[in-house]
Formats: C-alpha cells, structure tokens, sequence
C-alpha cells in the first residue's frame, strides 16, 4: 500500500471542473441559453433549489444569474436593480423566457414564494420534457 502525497494527487486528478453552482451557463449541448434563472446567490433557497432541480431534470439550456437574499445582504449591498424592475420585491425564484425575437422577455415571477407558477409555466412551455406522471421520474423519486 502507497501513500501519494498531495501534490502527487493533484497531478493525478487534473484541472478543477466548475461546479455546477458556480457555472453561469447550462447549455446541455446547446449554443444559446433559452431562459434565464434567477436564484439567490448564496444557493440556500428551497425554492430556488427545487426550480434549479427541475431545469436540470429537463436539461432546459439556461443562464443563471443570482441575487443576495434579504438576510444576508451586506451593508449597502442592493439587488440587481434590472431584478427589481421585473420583480419589485426582490424574491427568487424567477425565470425569463427567449422571445421569438432572441430577447429575452420580462421576468416571470411571483409575489408570494411558491413554485407551483412557475413549474406550470415550464409544463405549458416544454410538454414533452416536463417529468409529470413520467415512469422514469417517478422509479427517480420513489426508487425502481
């Protein structure tokens, strides 16, 4: 039995990929993002986490971009003010869809925190990749 040291193991292992948090874009093969996700920049959210896991799950291709939550903003910290004019309150999650023209379209957003608007956006949006009542999600959330 050898023990390697730490450089030895750094060699070994390579360039440090970018985890999936810190990635700005989620492209799934793609060239261009078809929405934007604003989560809170901490990745605390549980409902920011639930919408994130649900992107990844369809392998929508997606541009993430983040805003403090209210508690743990710095002093003098602000939100992102183009966030703010889309959704006054501040409150992640939200996402913004690519128009036809290639723009991307005023947020979509709720004044109470609750998923169930937006996960109904993505479900009219992408049918066929929405995982509801899909055998392969339902053997991934409850075990084969």
């Amino acid at each position: 039995f050898v023990v390697r040291t730490w450089p030895e193991l750094l060699d070994e292992a390579g360039p440090v990929s970018k985890r999936p948090f810190e990635s700005q874009y989620r492209l799934f093969g793609t060239a261009e993002p078809e929405l934007i996700f604003w989560r809170d920049s901490s990745a605390w959210c549980p409902y920011c986490c639930k919408l994130w896991l649900l992107l990844e799950l369809m392998e929508l291709p997606y541009e993430m971009k983040t805003v403090p939550l209210r508690a743990y903003m710095r002093s003098g910290e602000t939100k992102d003010p183009a966030y703010l004019a889309m959704i006054p309150s501040g409150v992640v999650p939200a996402l913004q869809f690519r128009g036809k023209d290639g723009c991307f379209a005023k947020a979509v957003g709720h004044p109470v925190v609750d998923n169930k608007g937006l996960f109904k956006e993505l479900e009219e949006r992408y049918p066929k990749r929405f995982p509801i009542g899909e055998r392969r999600m339902h053997d991934f959330v409850c075990g084969a």
